[in-house]
């Protein structure tokens, strides 16, 4: 990770969550309360959301997964996680490398949609799912690797554990 890096997602955080309160502050002003109170729900999820990634266990699938969170609503793409704590266990650095490509193909490829990823302990080390309406056959063609399979609607990468 580097400190650019790092300061970008920080940035992009900070962006978000004062866009939230700006959000419900407008809302109270124009004497919304029940719509100040949805927007509340809205950061709340959003803010655990985030919270859950970096308490997967995973810290190094964590930083993937919320720099491409972050890149993706660049390009129109609002990504959300339903992720699951596992014991840590260090990934197979083609796993993480596996991930950064699909993170790519899906910014080139997507556009103005929603993304949920969804994170899940599997016998063999952890599963990655990516729900959304996308050419997945097409991205796992690109991703080419036995780790990954897909559906109509999702595209699932196996995590296996390895050595760093």
């Amino acid at each position: 990770m580097e400190a650019a890096e790092a300061l970008a997602l920080l940035r992009t955080q900070y962006h978000d969550f004062l866009n939230h309160l700006q959000v419900i502050l407008g809302f109270l002003e124009l004497g919304r309360e029940d719509r100040a109170r949805e927007q509340i729900g809205r950061a709340v999820k959003d803010i655990a959301s985030r919270g859950q990634v970096a308490k997967c266990g995973l810290p190094e699938v964590a930083w993937l997964l919320l720099l491409f969170q972050a890149e993706a609503l660049k390009v129109g793409i609002k990504v959300f996680f339903e992720i699951e704590k596992v014991s840590t266990f260090p990934v197979a650095p083609s796993g993480l490398a596996l991930i950064s490509r699909c993170h790519r193909f899906i910014l080139k490829a997507g556009k103005d949609m929603e993304l949920l990823v969804v994170g899940r302990p599997w016998p063999e080390g952890y599963l990655l799912r990516y729900v959304g309406k996308l050419n997945w056959e097409e991205v796992a063609s690109k991703l080419n690797s036995p780790q990954v399979t897909f559906g109509s609607e999702d595209l699932r990468i196996r995590l296996l554990p390895g050595e760093f």
